[in-house]
This record gives structure tokens, sequence and C-alpha cells, in this order.
């Protein structure tokens, strides 16, 4: 009798439909996947929410982030960060202002650099600008800068920089012990399709921050002891 002739229903029906045994670890994989796009897409909505946030409260200090200068001038994105650091400065909403940001090697100027002398040109006395020219990423800049400010007994900041940056940077400085308040530039050049990119690139940053620490990212991506982000 052949093979075919001694098949039963019931093996027939089991050759037709995987047993729930079979499929288990494929739902296993697709819920775990689903449990990190819905954690990505919570992470995006904070970083989007985050970037319409601008205070009105008056803090001691302000750190602006630091970026691109072209020797001795600010890019246009830096430009912007300034100028919003100097109308919270003339609103009276802050009393010092720090700018962070290093130097690439064989850079005449530093980031920080470049934002004090702009600010001190635009009227801000050079005693109430502090240039904090250490630091390779955000992390790094802001911890430097939050040495300073921990010595004082307000701990208070207004966090300057581009909107889509607003979460990251008052996470990183709350992390660090400061009360950090976002108030992001109004014109940056950074727009549309490239700002919701900077979006995604953030929120990919957050993700993993809120799962490791900035602080932990920050000294992997430097291959140090310890983890600065960018």
């Amino acid at each position: 009798m052949s093979r075919e002739m001694l098949a039963t229903p019931d093996t027939e029906k089991s050759a037709r439909h995987p047993s729930h045994h079979s499929l288990r670890p494929l739902t296993l994989v697709l819920s775990v996947l689903l449990v990190f796009i819905g954690y990505f897409l919570t992470n995006l909505w904070l970083v989007f929410n985050e970037s319409n946030v601008s205070t009105s409260s008056v803090a001691p200090a302000a750190i602006v982030m630091g970026a691109a200068e072209f020797n001795g001038r600010p890019s246009q994105v830096f430009k912007a960060r300034l100028e919003q650091a100097l109308r919270l400065y003339e609103d009276g909403q802050t009393k010092q202002i720090f700018v962070v940001g290093g130097s690439l090697v064989g850079d005449k100027y530093s980031e920080a650099g470049v934002g004090r002398t702009f600010l001190i040109a635009h009227d801000v006395p050079a005693n109430e600008v502090v240039a904090v020219p250490r630091g390779d990423d955000s992390y790094e800049s802001i911890e430097a800068a939050a040495s300073i400010i921990r010595k004082s007994s307000a701990r208070a900041v207004i966090m300057v920089s581009d909107s889509f940056h607003s979460y990251r940077i008052v996470q990183i400085a709350d992390s660090l012990g400061l009360i950090a308040q976002p108030s992001p530039d109004r014109n940056s050049p950074i727009m549309g399709v490239l700002k919701f990119d900077y979006m995604l690139r953030e929120a990919v940053a957050v993700s993993a921050g809120r799962i490791f620490g900035y602080r932990t990212l920050s000294e992997l991506r430097h291959g140090e002891p310890a983890i600065p982000l960018w």
C-alpha cells in the first residue's frame, strides 16, 4: 500500500495548518518589533512636542548650544541660536549666558569662543558671557557648563538651540542636576524636510539615551570609559 493511501485526515490537516507552537517565535518577534516601533514613535512625539515649547520664565543662566563656525564667524544656524540668547538677555529673562562648543583639529577658533565674541559685539557685557570650549557632543558640552553653574546656589537654566534639539538637551541638563527649560531659536535655516530629518535623528538619540543613559552613549561614541552624546 502506498504512503499516499496511508495518509489520514489528521495528518493532512496538520500539513495544511501549522501548529500553534510553530507560530509562537514569529508572534514573539512581531510583538517585540511593535513594542520598539511604539517606543520610537513615543519619543518622536516627545521631540516634536517639545519643539513647540518656549519658556517665558526667568533663569539666572542660559546655555547656548554651539554649532559650526567659519574662520571666526558663526554659521547661520549658530547665529540664530546666539540671536535667541541675545533676546533672552535683552528681555531680562537671563543674566548670564554660557556658550558651549569645542573645536575640530586644526581649527583656529572654538564654537564657544566665536559665540562669546558675537554676543559681546552685540553689547552683552563681557563679564556676563562665559565661553565653555569643551566637549565633542551635546552631553559633554552641557556637562562642562553644568559643572560651573552647579557651584552657584541657583540651578535654573534656559537651554537655547534648534527646536528639534530641545527635548534631548533639556533631558541631559536635568540629568546633570540643573533645572532646565527650552527656548529654541526662531530663525533657524533648518526647516521643512531637513528639520523632520533632524527630528528623526533626535528621536533615535532620545530612544537610546532613555534606555542606556546619555552619559553612557557619549562615552561609547568616543570610545572612552564614560559617555556623551552628539
